[in-house]
């Protein structure tokens, strides 16, 4: 997953607010040892909306619900 790996450009700038709660909720998701090294919230604001989307169908499907 692209968007997950950080592999694609973030160029948007859309309201953090809006996109914090969602990212931590996937941040959640992950387990410890993924967790770690990632930093869901840190993408806050520069993600597009099919982006969020599909990082938490991703996050969903790889980690489970």
């Amino acid at each position: 997953m692209r968007v997950f790996d950080a592999k694609v450009k973030f160029d948007a700038q859309a309201d953090p607010g809006a996109q914090r709660d969602r990212l931590k909720a996937l941040q959640a998701r992950l387990p410890e040892r993924v967790a770690k090294n990632k930093d869901l919230p840190s993408l806050a604001g520069k993600l597009t909306a099919e982006q969020l989307d599909a990082l938490e169908y991703y996050v969903n499907h790889r980690y489970g619900k």
